[in-house]
């Protein structure tokens, strides 16, 4: 018999199948395995154990099913309602489910966000490219198509409603949406509409892809808006599809590798021992109780709309140098640059020990070729640097430490990572995020790739993420860049301070005295000068035979209505200050204060101790500030020494 009937065997039995190192083994439901059943599964072993190996099995089982039945579904465990349920939102119903499995940690991250999220969603990455033509641009859209067909990535979507935990579901057929508009106000309507700032894409639709074209009559040319998700892709990712475009634009479609799934990947996300990730994280951040947010940011759900980006490169003289002084310390270029980015947090926060979110590729342990695989495989997680650990180099060593024992943990979930820190569960335990990837040059590039084609140009690259603090490091290897993307703060600025970070790291490695990091300054000099001194370039020529309490009486009836203080109460003018003043001053005078008097101010801050100093120097005395956090014994010799106080605001 064919292997199509082993495969309807399968699926209307139930069966379950796995393998065991290179043995084949069955679950059935009691009766359902008779003994020619097994010897159609015996015949067919070989081919079975392909399937398997391919994780292609289910999808074939699946393909001459008529209804798909939890026995078909190892990865998740779903009931048939819940089966059901999915099956229903699939356009051509169980006919086009190819398959159902959980989704990785960083999908469950991505998803969250884009579940709490409301107008924009900071994880759609929008291109822009333009073609010289119709035919062109309609040859482009029908490579990504057939791109699509390959992968089954590229044809899953995520549910979300109506499961107890959300899956992603592969179709067997997804056809990418293509909306052309037509521009009354020109290219800028198209990007208007595509914004991701304002723009949401459904997430229960696959492909998770949408194409918006338009013709720019102006400019003679067919330009193309392409929206993808993060959901479902990687920088990895894209560099494949852009790559596999190509070739099949030049008519190499034949010579592509064959496709490997994306459920071999969860498959071993899944085998991963949780337990390990745990007790590596309760380790390494159970002590941290303060959360790393530069500035003060704690935002991580805002639609991002003040993001500012810079990019700077890093001198030549300083990237060599750095490189150098890793390669003789025996570190990665990477560990290097997150102790860099570790300085310029310090000096945007209050403490040296900080933590911030790194992006690992996914791709190093475990799943066979996952260079060559499609799929969101990055991760981020929490990389702690205590840059007052020890010198420079020892720094720079445990960091590279740390970054090599975390990838053993790379697909560990960062909700459980924040958990087993000391942070408050309603607190993020950092708002900052490194993103160091390699990116040699003339290398087939997400971003570039299409602009090796003729007639084909890439106008723009729009990609964020939830982090209001960003440095992605670009690693070209004889050079690098580094690109700052913030929130509320000058994206050129920290682009500086993390260059000048890697100059003095740099520097330090490569001295003979071994420097510590901890104290470094990342400010430029015009920078510092105007903060310490331009800034506080306060001082006034005033006369000099006048005393302060008279100046203020001038002003008071130079100007009575203006306001002289502003506060959490109101504002008090200046003619409203100076009355009060004077009242509490005669009363002071009645209770016999006068000159050489001292008088002791014990009150809060605000509107009521300015009336108190200037009422002191009205009467004629002096004033003596009291703190209500001084030890009784101490306020008490105080009082004592001035041998009047006056302690409230009753007074008056």
């Amino acid at each position: 018999m064919s292997l199509d009937v082993v495969l309807r065997l399968i699926a209307e039995q139930g069966i379950a199948l796995h393998l065991d190192n290179e043995d084949l083994v069955l679950r059935a439901g009691q009766g359902k395995l008779d003994g020619q059943a097994i010897a159609l599964l015996k015949q067919h072993k070989s081919e079975l154990v392909a399937l398997l190996k391919e994780g292609a099995l289910p999808q074939a089982a699946a393909a001459t099913a008529p209804r798909i039945v939890p026995e078909m579904l190892p990865l998740v465990e779903l009931s048939q309602a819940e089966i059901d349920r999915i099956v229903a939102g699939v356009p051509g119903g169980a006919a086009n489910v190819q398959d159902i499995y959980p989704l990785a940690p960083l999908q469950e991250g991505i998803l969250f966000h884009y579940l709490l999220g409301g107008q924009g969603d900071p994880y759609l990455v929008r291109k822009v490219i333009s073609f010289s033509s119709r035919e062109l641009l309609d040859s482009f859209l029908a490579a990504l198509q057939t791109v699509i067909d390959r992968h089954d990535v590229l044809r899953s979507a995520v549910v979300s409603t109506g499961v107890h935990k959300p899956v992603q579901v592969v179709h067997r057929r997804a056809t990418l949406p293509v909306t052309e508009a037509k521009l009354a106000g020109g290219i800028a309507d198209l990007l208007a509409h595509t914004d991701p700032l304002t723009r949401r894409m459904d997430l229960s639709c696959a492909p998770l892809l949408e194409a918006h074209i338009a013709e720019d009559a102006d400019a003679g040319n067919w330009v193309l808006v392409l929206l993808n998700h993060h959901i479902m892709f990687d920088h990895v990712t894209l560099d494949i599809v852009v790559g596999e475009i190509r070739a099949i634009l030049q008519g190499q479609q034949a010579h592509l590798p064959k496709p490997l799934p994306y459920r071999n990947f969860i498959a071993r996300v899944l085998a991963m021992p949780r337990e390990e990730h745990e007790a590596y994280f309760k380790r390494t951040l159970g002590d941290i109780e303060q959360a790393t947010t530069p500035f003060g940011m704690r935002d991580l759900l805002d639609d991002r709309a003040q993001m500012d980006e810079a990019v700077l490169p890093v001198p030549a003289a300083t990237a060599t140098r750095l490189r150098d002084s890793a390669r003789k310390l025996g570190v990665s270029r990477a560990s290097a640059f997150h102790v860099a980015w570790a300085m310029v947090l310090a000096a945007c926060g209050d403490s040296a020990d900080v933590v911030f979110g790194t992006v690992l590729s996914g791709r190093t342990h475990g799943t066979a070729s996952a260079d060559r695989m499609l799929g969101l495989f990055v991760n981020t997680l929490p990389v702690r640097v205590a840059l007052g650990a020890g010198r420079a180099r020892q720094v720079v060593l445990a960091a590279n430490a740390s970054l090599t024992e975390l990838l053993m943990h790379e697909q560990a979930s960062l909700a459980m990572a924040q958990r087993c820190s000391g942070v408050p569960a309603s607190q993020p335990l950092f708002t900052a995020l490194l993103n160091y990837r390699h990116s040699a040059k003339g290398a087939a590039d997400a971003s570039d790739a299409p602009s090796a084609l003729g007639g084909v140009q890439i106008l723009a690259v729009q990609e964020r993420s939830n982090y209001p603090f960003g440095m992605a490091v670009d690693d070209f290897g004889d050079g690098f860049s580094v690109r700052a993307q913030c929130d509320g703060v000058a994206a050129a600025r920290i682009a500086g301070m993390m260059v000048r970070a890697v100059e003095q790291l740099a520097e330090a490695l490569d001295s003979d005295e071994d420097g510590q990091l901890d104290d470094c300054e990342l400010l430029p000099p015009a920078e510092r000068q105007q903060l310490l001194h331009d800034f506080n370039a306060t001082a006034r020529a005033y006369p000099g035979e006048s005393l302060v309490h008279a100046e203020f009486a001038r002003l008071a009836t130079a100007q009575p209505q203006a306001p002289a203080l502003i506060g959490e109460q109101g504002s008090v003018s200046y003619g409203e200050l100076n009355a009060r003043a004077n009242r509490l001053a005669h009363y002071l005078r009645a209770l016999g204060i006068g000159p050489d008097a001292r008088v002791g101010l014990c009150l809060e801050r605000g509107a009521d101790m300015i009336v108190a100093m200037l009422a002191v120097l009205k009467a004629g005395g002096a004033y003596v500030p009291l703190d209500a956090g001084y030890p009784a014994e101490r306020l008490a010799f105080m009082l004592a020494d001035i041998q009047r106080g006056m302690r409230t605001k009753a007074l008056w």
